[in-house]
């Protein structure tokens, strides 16, 4: 299921453009050889997208941009998973449910991927990744309306895949900390 979702995601994010071919207007055909070929080729970039810790990191800024955030939503829990370790992913997903149901103010009162609330964003640069074993930091550089900003993701390897853990954002704030009231050391 995880990975059909991804792949919905991936291919809506053009990031498979022309790994995949549409099926004929008669739906009873079967499909060519061609397009199971691209689907077995589709399902390989699927399980490499998240093989390192600046991958993830880049696939959530595009989803982001894709209007596909994992944030500010409580229609699709996976969208959340894809990307965060289950503690973290519990509090983004109860942030937005709590204000879906309630209308009330979310904890998150910015733009959790450029920790602004107005954005004109330059030089946007994911940097390699600091791996340490499961752990790993990566840090993302920009300019927001001639700010320099430099955000720091700590990620976890939970068995082979990559998940974000946390955020700092350099001025003494950290998403797990917006998002529960207690903060968190970075390693």
């Amino acid at each position: 299921m995880y990975y059909i979702y991804s792949l919905t995601v991936l291919i809506s994010l053009s990031s498979l453009s022309g790994c995949y071919q549409t099926q004929p207007k008669d739906e009873t055909a079967a499909p060519t050889a061609d397009v199971s070929v691209s689907i077995t080729q589709a399902a390989s970039v699927m399980e490499s997208v998240f093989d390192s810790p600046e991958s993830i990191v880049r696939a959530l800024y595009k989803a982001h941009d894709a209007k596909k955030s994992p944030f500010f939503q409580a229609k699709d829990r996976a969208l959340i998973d894809q990307f965060f370790v289950e503690e973290i992913a519990d509090l983004i997903w109860e942030d937005a449910t709590i204000v879906a149901k309630t209308g009330e103010q979310a904890l998150l009162d910015a733009d959790p991927l450029y920790n602004a609330q107005d954005m004109d964003i330059k030089d946007f640069v994911v940097h390699p990744a600091q791996t340490d074993g499961d752990q790993a930091e990566v840090v993302v550089t920009f300019t927001n309306f001639g700010e320099k900003k430099e955000l720091t993701y700590l990620l976890d390897n939970e068995n082979g895949k990559w998940l974000i853990s946390d955020i700092f954002y350099g001025d003494g704030n950290q998403l797990f900390q917006l998002l529960s009231g207690r903060a968190e050391e970075m390693p």
